[in-house]
């Protein structure tokens, strides 16, 4: 059995204040232990998994150890402990770590590919630019965690706990981030195309110039979440909660956004080209310069939200309602059709001179082609006909 370090044993009589090295002797014992552990470990990843086969009641604690650039490969680290250890550099490809601690621990530039992490206790835990592709995490626990710039492409994720953690210009493509814990953290220019982030809360989180490009945000909680200068393109929020959210210059262009709510969200000079947002709620959501060409706003509830200057080129507002809308400078001659839409009397009065045809234009279902329904034009036209009631009847 080797010594445990000088230091150490000195550290631990001063710690308890003992007179007598007997004292003491048990935790020598232990530290004792602990130095075999590890140098068991660096004998070999062979080695290792032999001893950890016939010692299986035996938990072993590495806590600080010095594993820098250690060839750990398929090691079986199943809840060992390494609290405040160094593996920075350290090849843990397809390694156990399911349920082990490694709180504080720190992994720069590590090698995590196909590594099972599974209810492992990562809290405050430095992985910075660590490569964890493919990776397990499921039920993990790496609140406040450093994941900057790691690589964390396909990784299952599911029901983790980032809580506060660093995921900034981190990568997770393709990874499953169901039922996941982000309160507070911080993914910026994270790449996310096609994760899975369905019903994930993300409120409050920064998103900012993040790639979210063909994600599953179904029903996730991004109230006042920032999206500023995302990209969402043909992403799926449709259900998702965005109240409040920062959406500034945001690329939602062909997102499906149906029956999401947007209340009071800032998607001024958002491009949102081809979206469907269907039943979507945009209570004084703020659309200033965002770009609707070819959206489909049927029934959205558009009450008090400022389409300034709005580009809504071929948009469908078909039995949207936008009373108390703030539609000055917003270019409604282009506007597919405005059946059964609810509107201010003063915009009703401008649309009916100028171009009466957008309350009478329908989609044909049979042939998905729109047309106008003449013998409802001649009504439109028709000096007593004042819009469209809540009912969806004419007033």
């Amino acid at each position: 059995m080797l010594d445990p370090c000088p230091n150490f044993r000195d550290y631990i009589i001063t710690m308890i204040g003992c007179k007598s090295i007997s004292a003491v002797l048990p935790l020598l014992a232990i530290a004792m232990g602990c130095s075999q552990q590890l140098h068991v470990l660096k004998s070999g990843v062979e080695d290792w998994n032999k001893w950890r086969a016939e010692n299986t009641t035996v938990i072993p604690d590495l806590a600080r150890a010095n594993l820098h650039s250690a060839n750990l490969g398929k090691a079986n680290l199943e809840e060992v402990h390494l609290d405040s250890a160094n593996l920075d550099n350290a090849n843990l490809d397809n390694v156990n770590l399911e349920k082990a601690t490694l709180l504080g621990a720190t992994l720069r530039g590590a090698r995590l590919a196909g590594a099972d992490l599974g209810g492992a206790r990562l809290v405050e835990a430095d992985l910075a630019e660590t490569n964890l592709d493919g990776v397990n995490l499921d039920h993990a626990n790496l609140e406040g965690a450093n994941l900057a710039g790691a690589n964390l492409d396909n990784a299952n994720l599911t029901g983790a706990n980032f809580d506060n953690a660093n995921l900034e210009g981190a990568r997770l493509a393709g990874a499953d981030l169901r039922g996941v814990h982000l309160a507070g953290a911080d993914l910026g220019d994270a790449c996310l195309v096609k994760a899975d982030l369905r019903e994930t809360n993300l409120e409050e989180v920064n998103l900012d110039n993040g790639n979210l490009d063909s994600a599953n945000l179904e029903g996730a909680h991004l109230d006042d979440a920032n999206l500023g200068g995302a990209c969402l393109r043909g992403a799926d929020l449709r259900g998702a909660f965005l109240g409040g959210a920062f959406l500034v210059e945001a690329n939602l262009q062909g997102a499906t956004l149906d029956s999401a709510d947007l209340r009071e969200a800032n998607l001024r000079g958002a491009r949102l080209e081809g979206a469907h947002l269907a039943g979507t709620d945009l209570l004084k959501a703020n659309l200033k310069d965002a770009n609707l060409e070819k959206a489909n706003l049927w029934g959205a509830n558009l009450r008090g939200a400022n389409f300034r200057a709005e580009n809504l080129d071929g948009a469908d507002i078909w039995n949207a309602d936008l009373r108390g809308a703030n539609l000055r400078g917003a270019d409604l001659c282009h506007v597919k059709s405005f059946y059964k839409a609810k509107l201010d009397p003063g915009i009703v009065s401008e649309i009916k001179t100028k171009w009466p045809e957008k309350f009478a234009t329908l989609l044909d279902v049979s042939s998905m082609d729109w047309v106008i329904d003449t013998t409802l034009l001649e009504q439109v036209k028709s000096p007593e006909w004042q819009g469209w009631a809540d009912d969806g009847g004419s007033r």
